[in-house]
C-alpha cells in the first residue's frame, strides 16, 4: 500500500486538512529552518494512518487470537503517536532481521518522529538504496534530511521521489518548501555576513588608544 495516501492534520506547520493527500505549509519557510521540518518530522506519522504491507500469519492454527510481532505492536504504536515505544519494538524487530526493509523504514519514521533525525537518516538511506524505486523513502529521507540543514540532498531526494510518482502534490509542495527554506537560511547568512563585515570596518576606523609609559604617566 502506498505510505503517502491519505489525509493529515497540521498542527504545528499551520496545514489544512485536503482529500488524496498532504500538503506543507508555505508558512514553513517564514519559521526557523530545521526546527519546522523536525516539527514536520514529529507530526507526520502521528496525524494519520501510514500504509504497511500485512504480514500473513504464520504458525499453526490455534483458537487463540495470534500474538503480534515486534514489527505489528511497533507499528500500531508508531501510528497511535507512541513514537518512543514504537522505536523499542521496530529495533528488535530489526535485530530479528535486518533484512527487514519494512521494519526499517517504520524504525526510521518512529526515530524522526521522536526528534533523532541522525539516526532516522541513517536507516532511511539504506533503504532508499536498497528500494530505488520506493518514493515513501525517498520521501521520508527528505524530511529528515531537511530537518537536520542539508536542503540541498533533501532537494535532490524530493526531485527522486516526484521522478518516481510525479502525481503526488505533497511532495512536490515539500520540493518547493525546501528550496524556500534553503533561499531563507542563504539570505540570512547573507545578512550576518554583511553585519560582521560593517562591525570589523567600524572597529577599524575606531581609534586606538595606547595606555601611557609609566614613564610619561610620572
Amino acid at each position: 500500500m502506498g505510505r503517502l495516501n491519505g489525509g493529515v492534520i497540521w498542527l504545528l506547520l499551520g496545514a489544512a486538512l485536503i482529500g488524496g493527500g498532504w500538503r506543507l505549509s508555505g508558512a514553513i519557510g517564514a519559521q526557523s529552518g530545521a526546527a519546522a521540518w523536525a516539527a514536520w518530522a514529529a507530526t507526520a506519522g502521528c496525524a494519520r494512518a501510514l500504509g504497511r504491507r500485512r504480514r500473513a500469519g504464520r504458525g499453526t492454527r490455534t483458537s487463540l487470537p495470534p500474538r503480534e510481532t515486534p514489527y505489528e505492536t511497533g507499528y500500531r504504536l508508531l501510528r497511535d503517536g507512541r513514537c518512543e515505544r514504537a522505536v523499542t519494538h521496530l529495533e528488535e524487530a530489526v535485530r530479528a532481521d535486518a533484512d527487514d526493509l519494512d521494519a526499517r523504514y517504520y524504525l526510521g519514521v518512529a526515530l524522526a518522529q521522536c526528534g533523532r533525525h541522525g539516526e532516522a537518516e541513517s536507516l532511511l538511506a539504506v533503504v532508499a538504496e536498497r528500494r530505488p524505486l520506493d518514493a515513501d523513502a525517498r520521501f521520508r529521507l527528505g524530511i529528515t534530511l531537511a530537518a537536520l540543514g542539508r536542503h540541498t540532498e533533501a532537494a535532490a531526494q524530493f526531485d527522486e521521489a516526484l521522478r518516481l510518482r510525479p502525481q503526488l502534490a505533497d511532495v512536490a509542495a515539500a520540493r518547493a518548501a525546501v528550496s524556500d527554506t534553503a533561499r531563507a537560511a542563504a539570505a540570512a547568512a547573507a545578512r550576518r555576513r554583511a553585519d560582521e563585515a560593517a562591525h570589523a570596518a567600524s572597529d577599524a576606523r575606531r581609534p586606538r588608544f595606547l595606555p601611557a609609559r609609566e614613564a610619561d604617566a610620572a
